[in-house]
This record gives structure tokens, C-alpha cells and sequence, in this order.
């Protein structure tokens, strides 16, 4: 109220001093300017006083006592941690424990194989009986720690530490599946053989026989005709076409004689043994070498090997 009072004063001084006066005086052209900064002046005075109620008049309803009391108290629990996602998980709460960092994954690495025996292309297997049959496998990429295995569809195993495979196939036809891990748990593919499976068996061939005195020099046996009693002799066996002593036996004291030998089924197909003996004291081979024919059908023979006495040596020439 002051101020307003003290610029109104300043205002009269003005206009008695420069308006008027010089109007009196008849000073024109400063009565001119003088007017126009009354105007300024007076513009000034109008704003501020505009301003100064204004802003009174904020400052008043802004201190004003609130006439309501506002309900502050939250009608649902303030959670105690800042959720990640509060749209998505809004009943989830985070805290530091709970956030792990995702790991890096490192791309897998499936282990790779070669299986050289049973190869892919292996479709007929043959072993003999001393043979074992196991896997030969050998690592191409990867790394791979254990093995399992399936036996013609009779199930898998457990994975096992790698070893050597062995076992005995069945005969005819089998399928061999194998799978391999690694220590991180990444599978290899599954590798599949399938073989046809044939183990040679033993065969027992046998050659038995007797030497008998031909007394007609006819080279069989007639009724009468009895074997070498008391005399001994060897009888030797030479396989054919090499024509290679196979076998050396001596006959007992009643002529008799016998030739057992276990062989591999394969030798077995066909055995062919020329019997060649040595003849006796007092008697005479006039008979051609006899021929003895085996395989794993007909594992066995049994033959007459006939001797001429020297006293009847005179009937080969009739």
C-alpha cells in the first residue's frame, strides 16, 4: 500500500513538473515528451499493480487449508521388491537371489564314430570256432565316454564306460545297433549293422578199416578170406590233389586200423586220402591204391585192404 501511494506521488510531481509547467510556458515539444512517458509510466503502474493481486491472490488459495482429509491409506500391499515384469507376473515377487544371469550355451558337439568291424558293407560274416567276434569302433569327432548297445532287438543296454565288445552273434541273420554319449549328455546317431552270421563247426572225420588175406587175388573179400593175424604194418594217408602225407597210423595185431581226426568244417567239405600200406612179411599188395572220400555229410568210411600171400601170388597172373 505504501509503494502504491509513494508512486502516485511521483506521478503528480511528474505531471506538474513536465506537463504542466511547460504548458504554462508554452513549451510545446516538451510537453509532448512528457506526455508519452506518463503513458509509459502509467502502462507500468497498471501491470504491476495487476501482477501483485495475482499473484496475492495464488499465494492465498495455495496456503488455504485443505477442507477434505484424503483417505492415504493403500487398499492393496505395497510389495517390498520391484517386480521384472509387473503387467505379466503381477503375484511374482524378484528379489536378487532369485535373478541368475543366463548361461552362455556352447553349441553341441555330437560324438562321431567309425565302425570298422562290423563294417556297413560286411553283409556275410564267417568265423571258425576260435574266433571271437568283437566291434571295432574308433572315435572321428566329438568325445564320447560310454556306449550302449542292441542285440537284435532284445532291448538296449545301460550306457556303459567304452571297452571293447565282444560277444557271440547268433546263426543266420543279425542286426547290431550302437549309440555313444558324451560326458556333457549329447547322443551320437544311432549306428545300425545288419550281417548274416556263420560259424564253422568242428567235424570229426574217422577212417577204420581191416587187412585181409586176398587168397584168390581178387581184390574183395570173399567168404573164407581172413584178416592178417599176427603181423603189423603201417598204413600211410595222402591227401589229394597236393598228394601230402595227411596221416601216418600202424595196425594192430589182428589187421585192424583206425584214422580219427577233428577238422575245421571248411577243411571238411571234401577230404580225399589215398590209404597206401606197407605190406607185411610174407605177403604182397596187388591191389591199386584205395581212395577214401569225406566231407561234413559223410564224416567217416570204413574199408578192406586185401594182401596176397606169397603162396598164391600165382593166382594174380591167371
Amino acid at each position: 500500500m505504501y509503494q502504491k501511494t509513494k508512486n502516485i506521488v511521483k506521478a503528480k510531481e511528474f505531471i506538474n513538473r513536465y506537463i504542466l509547467q511547460p504548458i504554462l510556458k508554452q513549451k510545446t515539444y516538451f510537453a509532448l515528451i512528457g506526455f508519452l512517458l506518463i503513458l509509459i509510466i502509467a502502462s507500468g503502474t497498471i501491470y504491476t499493480l495487476n501482477a501483485e493481486k495475482t499473484n496475492n491472490v495464488n499465494i492465498k488459495d495455495t496456503l488455504r487449508p485443505p477442507t477434505e482429509t484424503l483417505n492415504l491409506i493403500p487398499t492393496e500391499e505395497v510389495p517390498t521388491s520391484i517386480p521384472a515384469n509387473p503387467t505379466a507376473f503381477p503375484n511374482q515377487t524378484i528379489t536378487e537371489d532369485s535373478i541368475t544371469p543366463t548361461p552362455t550355451q556352447k553349441p553341441k558337439n555330437p560324438p562321431v564314430m567309425k565302425i570298422s568291424f562290423p563294417s556297413e558293407d560286411l553283409l556275410s560274416i564267417t568265423f571258425t570256432r576260435q574266433q571271437t567276434f568283437c566291434v571295432v569302433d574308433v572315435p572321428i569327432s566329438g568325445s564320447a565316454t560310454k556306449r550302449k548297445h542292441n542285440i537284435n532287438n532284445t532291448g538296449w543296454t545301460q550306457y556303459a564306460v567304452l571297452s571293447t565288445l565282444c560277444y557271440d552273434p547268433a546263426e543266420g541273420q543279425n542286426t547290431l545297433q550302437l549309440q555313444y554319449v558324451s560326458d556333457d549328455g549329447t547322443e551320437s546317431e544311432i549306428y545300425t549293422r545288419q550281417f548274416f552270421f556263420h560259424r564253422k563247426q568242428d567235424v570229426t572225420i574217422s577212417i577204420s578199416g581191416q587187412l585181409f588175406s586176398d587168397d584168390n587175388c581178387n581184390d574183395k573179400r570173399d567168404s573164407g578170406e581172413i584178416n592178417i593175424i599176427n603181423n603189423t604194418t603201417t598204413v600211410n594217408f595222402f591227401r589229394r590233389p597236393e598228394y601230402y602225407l595227411y596221416a601216418s597210423i600202424n595196425t594192430n595185431n589182428d589187421g585192424t586200423f583206425s584214422l580219427s581226426k577233428t577238422v575245421d568244417e571248411s577243411e571238411s567239405t571234401s577230404i580225399a586220402l589215398d590209404v597206401v600200406y606197407v605190406a607185411p612179411s610174407g605177403y604182397k599188395i596187388n591191389a591199386s591204391p584205395t581212395t577214401a572220400t569225406l566231407d561234413k555229410t559223410s564224416p567217416s568210411v570204413s574199408l578192406e585192404l586185401p594182401l596176397v600171400p606169397n603162396s598164391n601170388i600165382g593166382f594174380c597172373f591167371q
